[in-house]
C-alpha cells in the first residue's frame, strides 16, 4: 500500500497534506500523536473509507480489516461456537481456522466455546480473528485497548505480536506497543507526517514528542 502526496481537508481547515507512505507486508506501524491531528482520518484514508486529494495504491489484492472505534466486539451470534462463528466468515478447512483463532489465542477447546461465555477482551480477539479468516490481509486499528482491562491488554498484545500480516495501530499505551513489535512509526502533527524506523523506533518517536512539547511549554 503506497500513498503520496495525500491531503485531506473539511472545509477550511486542513487536516494533512503532502503525505507520502508504505506499508510493506509484515509491517508493525505505530501511528502516533496529539489528538486531533488526524490519525483517525488517516486511518480512514487507508482503509478506502475516505478518499484523499493526492494519490493511494491499495493494491489489487490489500483488504483492509478496519473496525472503527468503539466497534471491536465481536458481532457473532451468542449461541454460537468460537468456531462456528469463524466459519460463518471463513472458507476453507478446518484445520485452516483453527490456525487463524490459534495466533489470537483460541487454542485446543477453546475454540469450542460460546461467544456468550467471553470475556469482553475475548470478543475483541474474535472480532480480529473474524476479519483475517473473512479476508482482510491489513489490520488498521484505532484504539483497540479503550474499554479492556489489563489481563484483555496483555492477551491482546500476545495476539497482535503473534499475528504476522501488516498492522498500522494507532493506541495510547506505551506499555501495549512496546509489545508487539514496533518496527515503523509514523508521527503525526502540524498537518504532517514523519517516518521513523531503524533501532528503536518507538524511543526515537517519544524523545521527539518530548523535546517538541517542553519546545512549546506543555
Amino acid at each position: 500500500m503506497t500513498a503520496k502526496d495525500i491531503a485531506v481537508s473539511f472545509g477550511d481547515r486542513v487536516i494533512f497534506e503532502h503525505l507520502s507512505l508504505t506499508v510493506l507486508g509484515g509491517e508493525c506501524i505505530a501511528l502516533l500523536g496529539p489528538n486531533g491531528n488526524g490519525k483517525t482520518t488517516l486511518l480512514d484514508v487507508l482503509a478506502g473509507v475516505r478518499e484523499p486529494a493526492g494519490r493511494i495504491d491499495r493494491g489489487t489484492d490489500v483488504v483492509a480489516g478496519y473496525p472503527r472505534q468503539g466497534q471491536l466486539r465481536s458481532t457473532a451470534e451468542p449461541n454460537w461456537t468460537v468456531l462456528n462463528a469463524m466459519r460463518m466468515v471463513a472458507g476453507g478447512e478446518e484445520a485452516a481456522m483453527r490456525a487463524i483463532l490459534d495466533q489470537f489465542l483460541f487454542t485446543g477447546h477453546e475454540v469450542m466455546k460460546q461467544v456468550r461465555a467471553l470475556s469482553y477482551g475475548e470478543r475483541v480477539r474474535l472480532e480480529l480473528a473474524r476479519l483475517v479468516g473473512g479476508g482482510a490481509n491489513v489490520l488498521l486499528l484505532d484504539e483497540p485497548t479503550n474499554h479492556l482491562g489489563l489481563p484483555a491488554v496483555e492477551h491482546l498484545q500476545a495476539a497482535l505480536e503473534a499475528y504476522r500480516g501488516p498492522l498500522v495501530i494507532s493506541p495510547h499505551d506505551r506499555a501495549f506497543l512496546k509489545g508487539i513489535g514496533v518496527s515503523t512509526v509514523w508521527l503525526m502533527g502540524d498537518c504532517e507526517l514523519r517516518t521513523i524506523a531503524g533501532d528503536d523506533p518507538l524511543e526515537q518517536a517519544w524523545s521527539s514528542i518530548a523535546s517538541t512539547q517542553m519546545a512549546s511549554g506543555r
